[in-house]
């Protein structure tokens, strides 16, 4: 017990001394992308003040309390793990500033190849300092652990940045020879084919990266890793055309994602009768509303 409470008060202390360890360290852009089939800009828009859709940025970090600046189209909302940023259409840049680290402008433009685009939702995944880093997921672990109650987060995390699991039809029935690529901040680290079982082991796998995963006659489906790597994902892909993709987040410390089957993240717990999915301690599953 001694030893617990001894270490609550070094993520104390770590948390008080932040500013002054982190401030000369910058925010990094790991990923900035357009989500085309992500229909959050349509479905839950904000105009500006000609009547326009904005387009939504979907900010991807573990920090709280950022600040963002520019053609910012109302308040920012917090969600779980993310910010949904409204930027007004033809923005070029966006500001976003922490007290534990320098402010960044980014060029959007310059980064996209166009600025941001009426009833559009974009990815943006922030990375931050290593240390900054351990410091926030450790203070997330203790808060986890300092209640009995509460199930254990990091039951999936891995600690060695390898990263396994298997790639599945609808049917259950695996995929051999699956394309498996993984990226980070936009450029391939490596790509190899799941085995005769399916399965597939990916190492050297850092919070923020993307997973995609490839199959002829079947939907692309593309797996953000936010906050974590889990140590262990079974993906299923869906039939149709390949150049049909779909999205997920995974976040091994938070349970409250849902998605319809297309890959459309909901805003909370679908009610409406169907099919659809919830990422539960780092694994996709499928639940039916009735």
């Amino acid at each position: 017990m001694n030893k617990f409470i001894s270490h609550i008060v070094v993520l104390l202390i770590m948390a008080v001394c932040a500013p002054a360890a982190f401030a000369d360290q910058e925010l990094t852009v790991r990923t900035i992308e357009p989500l085309p089939i992500d229909m959050t800009a349509r479905t839950m828009s904000r105009n500006d003040l000609h009547g326009e859709k904005c387009g939504l940025v979907k900010v991807q970090c573990v920090l709280d309390g950022m600040v963002f600046r520019g053609n910012v189209m109302g308040e920012v909302e917090r969600k779980e793990g993310e910010y949904w940023v409204y930027l007004t259409k033809g923005t070029k840049f966006l500001q976003i500033a922490h007290p534990q680290v320098l402010p960044i402008t980014i060029n959007i433009e310059e980064l996209m190849g166009s600025p941001i685009a009426s009833a559009m939702t974009y990815r943006l995944v922030l990375g931050i300092p290593d240390a900054l880093y351990a410091a926030v997921v450790g203070a997330n672990n203790a808060n986890a652990n300092a209640s009995a109650a509460a199930p254990n987060p990091a039951a999936n995390i891995s600690t060695n940045g390898t990263m396994k699991g298997k790639v599945v039809e609808e049917t259950g029935e695996p995929l051999i020879g699956c394309t498996v690529n993984h990226f980070r901040n936009s450029h391939r680290v490596t790509a190899i084919a799941s085995d005769i079982d399916g399965e597939y082991m990916l190492k050297n796998v850092q919070p923020g990266d993307i997973v995609q995963f490839m199959y002829i006659g079947y939907r692309t489906k593309e797996v953000t890793l936010e906050n974590a790597v889990p140590k262990e994902i079974t993906v299923t892909l869906r039939e149709g055309n390949p150049k049909k993709m779909e999205y997920l987040v995974i976040d091994p410390l938070d349970d409250s994602r849902y998605y319809d089957l297309d890959g459309n993240e909901l805003p909370e717990r679908p009610t409406k009768k169907g099919t659809y999915l919830r990422v539960k301690n780092g694994q996709p599953q499928k639940f039916t509303v009735k």
